[in-house]
C-alpha cells in the first residue's frame, strides 16, 4: 500500500518560556493514519531541553544539537483509532523560545510503523546541510526529515523554508524575527531498500547561512496485505 501525506501544521510559541503550548489542529484524518508530532526549541546557553509527551502518543526519536544555541527537536507518533482524534499538546521543561508541528500520513504498517532506527545530526553554522542519510530495510517506504532551527540574531532568522531536491517541503513554522523555527520534509516512496541520502536543504536565510541545526531523518514503513485487517465471508 503506497503511502500517501494526509496534512499538516506547525506553529511558533510568542512567548519565551516553558507554560505556552503550540496552538494547532489536527487535519482531516481517519483510523489508522498515524500522526507525528514534532516540537523543537532552544534557550541558548545549555543542552538538554526535554519535552512532555503528548497524551496517548509515543516516543519516536530526539535529538540536541550540542554546539552553539544548543536546539532540539524531538518527535511522538499515535495509530489513529478514530477520524476524529485531536491535537495534544506538548512543552519544554525549560523556558525557552519554542515551536511544534503536527503531520500525517496514510498508508503506513500500523503495527511496526518505523522501518528501522531514525538517524540524528548535529550540524553547525549551516543552514544549506545535506540531512543525515538512513539505510531502509523495506522497499516503497518514504523518509520523514525535521529540523529545529534556533534564532540567533538579525542575520539569520527569519528565513524561507526549502526542501531538498526530490523531496516535499511538509508544515513548517515561520516565526518573526528571534524565535526557533521548525522545518520538515518527506518523500512519499523511496524505492528500494537501501542507504538513502537526501540532499541539500534549500532554504533561502537573509543574508547568513551559518547556524545551529538538530535533526532527524526517520523512515516510515508502508502497510501490506498481511497488516491490514482481513474479512472473511460465509459462502452462502
Amino acid at each position: 500500500m503506497a503511502i500517501t501525506y494526509v496534512g499538516g501544521s506547525a506553529n511558533f510559541s510568542a512567548d519565551s518560556n516553558n507554560t505556552d503550548a503550540v496552538s494547532l489542529t489536527l487535519p482531516t484524518h481517519a483510523t489508522g493514519d498515524i500522526i507525528i508530532i514534532f516540537a523543537g526549541g532552544f534557550d541558548g546557553t545549555t543542552s538538554g531541553i526535554t519535552w512532555s509527551t503528548p497524551s496517548g502518543y509515543t516516543a519516536l526519536a530526539d535529538h540536541t544539537a550540542t554546539p552553539g544555541n544548543d536546539p532540539t527537536i524531538y518527535s511522538w507518533y499515535k495509530i489513529a483509532t478514530s477520524a476524529s482524534e485531536t491535537y495534544q499538546t506538548t512543552v519544554p521543561d525549560t523556558a525557552c523560545k519554542h515551536a511544534a508541528g503536527v503531520i500525517v500520513f496514510r498508508g503506513v504498517d500500523t503495527t511496526t510503523p518505523l522501518d528501522v532506527t531514525p538517524t540524528e545530526t548535529d550540524v553547525l553554522n549551516d543552514v544549506l546541510n545535506a540531512h543525515a542519510a538512513i539505510t531502509t530495510s523495506t522497499d516503497n517506504g518514504a523518509i520523514l526529515l525535521l529540523e529545529g532551527i534556533p534564532s540567533a540574531g538579525t542575520t539569520e532568522r527569519p528565513l524561507t523554508a526549502g526542501a531538498p531536491s526530490g523531496y516535499t517541503l511538509g508544515p513548517v513554522s515561520t516565526p518573526n524575527q528571534n524565535y526557533s523555527t521548525l522545518a520538515s520534509a518527506y518523500l512519499l516512496d523511496y524505492g528500494t531498500a537501501g542507504t538513502k541520502t537526501p540532499g541539500v536543504w534549500t532554504h533561502t536565510p537573509p543574508s547568513s547561512n551559518a547556524s545551529e541545526k538538530a535533526q532527524l531523518t526517520i523512515a516510515l514503513r508502508p502497510a501490506t496485505a498481511s497488516s491490514k485487517p482481513h474479512y472473511y465471508y460465509a459462502q452462502l
